[in-house]
This record gives structure tokens, C-alpha cells and sequence, in this order.
């Protein structure tokens, strides 16, 4: 299944109900689709909060795919470039006023996930994430 949005938060909505719709035509378990629906949500919000330098409307494609007994979920945007494998994890252990703000999206992403694949192609950002079925 094959989404695009734009560059808008009221499209999260139309998103995340996709999802669930697919993930339910597709015999996805609810807890493979529960974890993959919260690292999507944050993914996204990432993309709309930082991933622009105008305010121009932008085209983002999100695909879902069901893949060797996982929930495969790829987001394209043309956003400035962001890996997240090049951010340390978050220490959860440190005081929150010891904390710098920022990073702990990308540690629920990481903790909820099997794996997340990163490439830059064409401009664009394509992050592939992953989840095994519980």
C-alpha cells in the first residue's frame, strides 16, 4: 500500500488509519502494529517539525509492505538529510535536568523496532523500518 501526504500534521491522522487498515487486511498482530504505529507517528512528526527549511508544501510517500513475517514500513521525504543511526542513543539513566534536549524519539524508534535502514538517494531521505511479528 502506497500513501503520499504532505508536509501537514492533519495528514498523521490519514496515515496512522492507513496502517491500521492494512496491518489488519494483512493479518498483522496487533502488537507488531501497535510498536510500528507509535515509531511511524514519531518518524513523521520529525520529518513536519525538522525536516524543513521553508514552508513550502512538501511531498512525503510512506509504503507499507508485509515481508517475511514483518511489518515493513519505508518513508521517502525531501527533507535536509537526517540518519539516525548518526545520533547517539539516549542516556535514560542520567537526571532529566542533566538531559539535552532531543533524541529520545529516535531512542523509542530504536527500542520499539527490529531494525531501521537509512539512505540518502536522490535528494531524498528513505527510512525503512521493521518490525517482526510478535
Amino acid at each position: 500500500m502506497d500513501l503520499s501526504i504532505q508536509n501537514d500534521p492533519a495528514e498523521l491522522s490519514r496515515v496512522l488509519a492507513g496502517l491500521d487498515a492494512f496491518g489488519q487486511a494483512n493479518g498483522v498482530p496487533e502488537r507488531t502494529l501497535r510498536a510500528v504505529a507509535v515509531a511511524l507517528h514519531e518518524h513523521l512528526m520529525n520529518i513536519l517539525n525538522h525536516g524543513y527549511e521553508d514552508a513550502r508544501l512538501h511531498s512525503i510517500s510512506v509504503r507499507f509492505e508485509v515481508r517475511d513475517r514483518a511489518l515493513q514500513v519505508e518513508v521517502e521525504d525531501d527533507g535536509r538529510p537526517f540518519n539516525p543511526h548518526d545520533h547517539p542513543p539516549a542516556d535514560t539513566r542520567a537526571p532529566l535536568h542533566e538531559r539535552p534536549i532531543g533524541g529520545l524519539g529516535v531512542h523509542m524508534m530504536r527500542t520499539l523496532l527490529d531494525t531501521m535502514d537509512y539512505r540518502r538517494v536522490d535528494d531524498r531521505n528513505r527510512l525503512t523500518l521493521r518490525k517482526l511479528f510478535a
